[in-house]
Parts: structure tokens; sequence; C-alpha cells
């Protein structure tokens, strides 16, 4: 198993925990929000599950990878408006954020295709970095202006770390090559 991999695979496990803990601690509001508290528990039991099956799973879905993706990024969303509805301020945004960037991943994987496929996966990483540095930026700023809450400065870490990850490593969140195709001589 590549470093990479290992690195992926690790953040699915991540992500999957804490979505069955978020919807654990949830459960007494189950009533009141019966869909998106089930959808959180459920979203990670199955990403855990999807990522310890992976292999198994993408010989018979080709695309898994990509619903993982697709997956984490929704219910990242769906726990942000759960917890911003509770009056969280901080933390719903940077779930949010993490969430839209994991829709980008996945999405990026179901639609770029053909022979220009590592080229737009590149440009689709240089972007993404960019993304996670212009949020950190952002964040730290507003540390430093408005609200001198230490958590603040943490995001602003984990996503300038996440941005430098994405553009410095040449396989972060590269997509599955394609079946019979000769490896990328400029990777």
């Amino acid at each position: 198993m590549a470093r990479a991999e290992i690195f992926q695979n690790l953040a699915h496990y991540l992500i999957g925990f804490a979505l069955v803990v978020k919807g654990w601690s949830k459960l007494e509001h189950f009533r009141d929000q019966p869909l998106r508290v089930g959808f959180i528990f459920l979203a990670g039991l199955l990403i855990i599950l999807g990522t310890i099956l992976h292999h198994r799973i993408e010989k018979k879905i080709k695309s898994f990878t990509a619903l993982i993706y697709l997956m984490e990024g929704l219910a990242l969303i769906v726990a942000a408006t759960i917890l911003f509805e509770q009056g969280n301020s901080r933390i719903p945004y940077f779930l949010s954020f993490i969430g839209v960037i994991y829709l980008i991943i996945g999405a990026g994987q179901f639609l770029i295709q053909g022979k220009n496929r590592q080229q737009a996966w590149r440009r689709l990483k240089f972007i993404l970095g960019i993304t996670y540095l212009a949020a950190a930026a952002v964040t730290l700023a507003w540390f430093l202006f408005w609200d001198h809450n230490f958590w603040l400065v943490v995001m602003a870490v984990v996503l300038a770390g996440a941005g430098l990850f994405i553009l410095l490593v040449k396989k972060a969140f590269s997509p599955p090559a394609a079946k019979g195709a000769a490896p990328d001589s400029r990777d």
C-alpha cells in the first residue's frame, strides 16, 4: 500500500469515526431531525466499512472511491447544518468548506475522464491546494482582525497543511489509473 493511499484511508477512517460519534451524540435529537441524524450516523458507518472493503467493492463499482468522497462531503455539510442551528459559529464553516472540497474531489473522480485525465486532475489539485491556502489566510485574518479565538489558528494551520499536502505530494488525491493505461511519465 502506497503512502498516499495510507493517508487517504486514514482521512476516510477519521471522518467516518467523527461522523459516527457525532451521529451517536445527536441521538437525543433523533425525534426532531431523524433524517439528518440517521444520515450522519449511517454515512459514518458506511465510510468506515467502505474504506475497509474498498478493494473488494471497487471491483464491482468502478467509481466507488468517488462515491465515498461524495458521501463524506454531503455528511460533513449536514453535520455543519446541525451545528450551525445549535449556535456554533466557527466549526460549521470549517466543516462546510471541507465538505464542499470533498464533493469537488468526488465529482472530479466521476467527471474527469479520457486522455486528458491526468492533466485535468493536476489542474483540479492545484485549484484545491490554492483554495485551502486561501481559506487558511482568510481564517488567520479572521483571527487577527476580529475574533481572537485560538481555534481559528488551529483551523488555519490545518487548512494550510492540507493545501500544502495537496500541492506538494505527487500522489495526493490522484485519480485511479485507467485500466490498461500506460503510467504517466510526468508523475
